[in-house]
């Protein structure tokens, strides 16, 4: 059994010690002088267990919790062993397929040693079971590796300002 199930159990069977105390105290009028230093030894036990069963991690729940769901993005294009995003210097189109995007409107933003080569508006659009975005790239890029991040929000200019949904690696090579 886990701490935070023992702590669960504890704090259950010191509940009901609680009530049956209650109740002895109640029958017998208060003028028991055991029971009521017990009944309130009972409560700060409560109070006690309480707090540390709700900071348990994972904390304990009666309801079944949502998995929580991130953005995939899965790059079209040819990548290598690496993880990146491999091309032409003439190639002017990178397209992604993306699962749970919960957003119309992305931006893109392309950085080499955090200064900005070119951003822009992706174009999305559903299919079946998943959105397609493309990234219509401005003009052609020199060889080399760079940064590129997707926004749900516009893009600024350094690429500092927005927190990204996707970085990738890129690598332009003939």
């Amino acid at each position: 059994m886990k701490n935070s199930q023992v702590l669960s159990v504890s704090l259950i069977f010191a509940s009901v010690a609680f009530v049956i105390v209650s109740v002895l105290v109640t029958i017998t009028g208060g003028k028991n002088k055991y029971l009521i230093p017990g009944k309130l030894r009972l409560g700060a036990i409560i109070i006690g267990l309480t707090g540390v069963v709700n900071s348990c991690v994972p904390m304990a729940t009666c309801y079944k919790t949502t998995a929580s769901v991130e953005p995939s993005m899965d790059c079209i294009n040819s990548s290598d062993k690496k993880g990146f995003i491999i091309l032409k210097p003439e190639d002017r189109v990178l397209k992604f397929d993306c699962a749970y995007l919960f957003y119309d409107n992305l931006s893109y933003g392309i950085y080499h040693d955090n200064d900005s080569v070119c951003g822009g508006i992706c174009n999305v659009s559903p299919m079946e079971d998943v959105f397609r975005v493309v990234i219509n790239l401005p003009s052609a890029i020199n060889t080399g590796e760079y940064d590129l991040k997707v926004f749900y929000t516009e893009a600024d200019e350094s690429g500092t300002e927005n927190i990204p949904l996707k970085e990738f690696k890129l690598r332009v090579e003939d």
